[in-house]
């Protein structure tokens, strides 16, 4: 393709989703676009059924604008998989497709689907499985953090534990008694190891349940809320200063993030919800028989958290108890490294090593549509 961008990233609903995407394809280096989405949910469905083979334009999109078509299309999740699809036919077969997540159809849609382990795809030739979501902190991002909060910790003495809380999620309810069991657990683990507590929460913490974490923490610590605006949130700041980290269980993302950090990592476990429980209960039984079906697209397994868990236990990158664990001493997996890897090995013109073939043109990238965040 001689002129247009290679990687066209066909943003979604969720802010998470398309970090990573974005992320992915900042790393392969080809240069890309970002086309927004306002496909409603008819439309969603009626792609589910006939594999994208309704051929329309929706106003505020251009994921159909016309040649040069792209060499590759990032999705996550399944919403925009029709659009994919599209894309792919019309440019004769020649574009190549990535979902990244859990992309809700048939696996044989996609030519790489890059997942982790809460989603429970089966092993096959075109799914990559990855220990941690790609969502990654660019490490300029956490140098400007670092230089921008360090002197409002330096007064507190070290280690510093982060606690990074998420909330409520479809398989977990985060309500003022998980806050307490959080705050105590916390309390009981920098009497361990001593220092000080930065916390803050995240826009999925219920406001009762950040009243109580408050109120129950032991000094010395900072209690910081979640707030949209990135110079008074300081997320980024304990990600770049904090020396440990306690993460709770509901969000993949932000244990990927400290885990990627090399510092130890401590879990805080909670119960998921009761149907969320029985679900995946029922769903381990049966997963072994249900692969066919989940890569037909005729099955999609719950999100099962614990395997998530397991996976970074069995890393070495997560404790989960106060006393008497382990030191972490995981290797970090290069997981976006490898990503990169694999789908450059599906594009023409490009090494393995990475380095392309092919002079990178100017990004044209158009801003993701502003949606309701739901992680970090």
């Amino acid at each position: 393709m001689a002129s247009g961008s290679r990687v066209w990233v066909l943003a979604g609903a969720h802010r998470g989703d398309n970090d990573q995407i974005t992320i992915l394809a900042e790393a392969l280096k080809l240069g890309y676009r970002i086309d927004t989405d306002d496909q409603g949910i008819a439309s969603i469905l009626m792609d589910r059924v006939l594999g994208g083979r309704l051929t329309f334009r929706r106003r505020g999109s251009s994921a159909l604008s016309g040649p040069p078509w792209p060499d590759l299309v990032l999705i996550a999740g399944g919403r925009r998989v029709g659009d994919a699809l599209r894309i792919k036919r019309a440019s004769g077969g020649h574009t190549r497709i990535v979902c990244v997540g859990r992309p809700w159809s048939d696996l044989r849609y996609f030519d790489l689907v890059v997942t982790t382990p809460q989603y429970c795809l089966p092993r096959r030739a075109n799914v990559l499985q990855n220990t941690l979501t790609l969502n990654r902190t660019d490490n300029k991002a956490l140098a400007r953090a670092e230089q921008r909060w360090i002197k409002s910790f330096a007064d507190l003495p070290r280690p510093w534990t982060a606690v990074l809380v998420g909330g409520k999620s479809g398989s977990y309810a985060f309500g003022s008694e998980v806050a307490r069991r959080l705050a105590e657990e916390a309390n009981a683990y920098r009497r361990e190891h001593g220092g000080s507590l930065l916390v803050t929460t995240s826009p999925r913490t219920p406001a009762a349940a950040t009243v109580t974490l408050r109120d129950t923490l032991d000094e010395p610590n900072v209690f910081r809320p979640w707030t949209p605006d990135l110079e008074t949130n300081p997320y980024l700041g304990y990600l770049a200063l904090a020396d440990r980290f306690i993460i709770t269980c509901d969000s993949a993302s932000i244990l990927s993030q400290a885990c990627a950090t090399g510092r130890p990592v401590h879990l805080f476990t909670y119960p998921a919800r009761f149907t969320s429980r029985v679900l995946t209960k029922m769903q381990r039984s049966l997963l072994p028989y249900l692969h066919r079906m989940i890569s037909a697209g005729l099955w999609f397994p719950a999100r099962d958290m614990e395997r998530f868990h397991l996976a970074l236990h069995q890393q070495g990158l997560v404790e989960n108890s106060t006393g008497g664990a382990k030191p972490i001493n995981g290797a970090i997996p290069d997981d976006l490294g490898r990503t990169v890897r694999s789908i450059r090995a599906l594009l023409p013109d490009c090494d393995l090593d990475g380095a392309a073939k092919w002079e990178k043109p100017t990004a044209q990238s158009a801003p993701i549509r502003p949606v309701p965040e739901t992680s970090y």
